[in-house]
């Protein structure tokens, strides 16, 4: 109001009113808020058609998600052996064969007495396994030499570390010894499955081994087994 006069009513206030009602009016193609003074144009943010008020962020392209598996990766065999290099401690070098080779899980591993160990038979026996389910695993005849090699405790445990943080902090030392990545004490366990498949092409085998209770989740050696495979032709 002007004098008890509206705008509209002035000279010139209609077209005043008119530019500014024009200048608010946002179109569906439009990218940005309607102006005001200061204020920055929004980037990367458009418009509901018909609803100034209401933006919407465009959505980024869908990427291809990486498989679980790739994430997981095992240790390779030159990885193992310079592991084993590395491991002048011999609870050390027990400790990787039993992942690499035994594919025991770093609980197993810890949990793991002498009174469970058959020198004579070549296997051991995993008494509290995932699920509390107990297996029997066949031993290497390196591991069964790194066994022998190794005083035994009076506490019957094989190993001093009593928890899978304590093991895996032994592993992530190996591996900086070694230059070797560090995957951690799990990867020792898929490279104990990853090598059995790729030697017996047997999925049951190497599922019995590990104490898989399905084959659904041995299938993943098979598909790390393919990719040494691929990566060892590149080489050629």
């Amino acid at each position: 109001m002007d004098g008890g006069r509206p705008a509209a009513a002035r000279p010139g206030g209609g077209h005043v009113l008119r530019a500014h009602a024009a200048a608010a009016r946002v179109g569906p193609g439009d990218s940005c808020l309607p102006h005001r003074r200061g204020a920055r144009p929004l980037r990367g943010v458009a418009l509901v058609p018909g609803s100034p008020d209401r933006p919407i962020r465009r959505r980024a392209p869908p990427t291809r998600p990486t498989p679980r598996w790739e994430k997981r990766l095992p240790y390779d065999d030159d990885e193992v052996a310079a592991l084993l290099r590395a491991a002048t401690d011999p609870h050390d070098r027990v400790l990787v064969l039993l992942g690499a080779h035994a594919g025991l899980r770093a609980q197993e591993c810890v949990d793991l007495r002498w009174a469970d160990i058959g020198l004579a038979r070549r296997d051991l026996v995993v008494r509290r396994g995932k699920g509390n389910k107990a297996r029997t695993v066949a031993m290497s005849a390196s591991l069964k030499q790194a066994l022998i090699a190794l005083p035994q405790r009076v506490d019957g445990f094989v190993l001093p570390y009593r928890t899978p943080v304590s093991a895996w902090r032994h592993v992530q030392a190996l591996c900086k010894v070694a230059n070797v990545a560090a995957k951690g004490v799990y990867a020792l366990r898929h490279s104990a499955g990853t090598r059995l498949y790729a030697e017996t092409q047997d999925l049951e085998t190497t599922a019995r081994h590990l104490g898989h209770a399905t084959l659904e989740t041995t299938r993943v050696y098979a598909k790390w087994s393919d990719r040494r495979l691929r990566e060892t032709i590149g080489h050629w």
